[in-house]
């Protein structure tokens, strides 16, 4: 749907925000719902064996991202970039996500 934007990408300018913020705002929540539930399993010392939970979070993720992206090849990653939100806040649980990704990468190569 984006594509149809690449001739005249300042047409989205007044709903590129709201777009923005909504689709960040998601992950934002999820990356840190994560987070915390590895917080938590990891202060209990118990093996959580909840997978599909781990997996439904990461193709949410995927989903996420993939449309930040469409926005990004049409209108350019400056401008998305200045509308992602910039938290200290965010910077551990997206490093563990990150971590989390490569570790995935790895184990499905193997």
């Amino acid at each position: 749907i984006l594509d149809n934007y690449l001739e005249c990408p300042f047409l989205l300018d007044p709903y590129l925000e709201s777009m923005t913020t909504a689709l960040s705002k998601t992950a934002q929540c999820i990356i840190h719902n994560r987070f915390l539930a590895q917080q938590h399993q990891h202060n209990q010392k118990e093996e959580n064996n909840d997978s599909l939970a781990e997996n439904q979070g990461a193709s949410s993720l995927a989903h996420l991202f993939s449309a930040l992206y469409a926005l990004c090849k049409v209108r350019g990653r400056k401008r998305i970039q200045t509308l992602l939100p910039h938290h200290v806040s965010d910077v551990e649980p997206v490093l563990f996500e990150l971590q989390s990704h490569v570790a995935y990468i790895s184990l499905s190569n193997q």
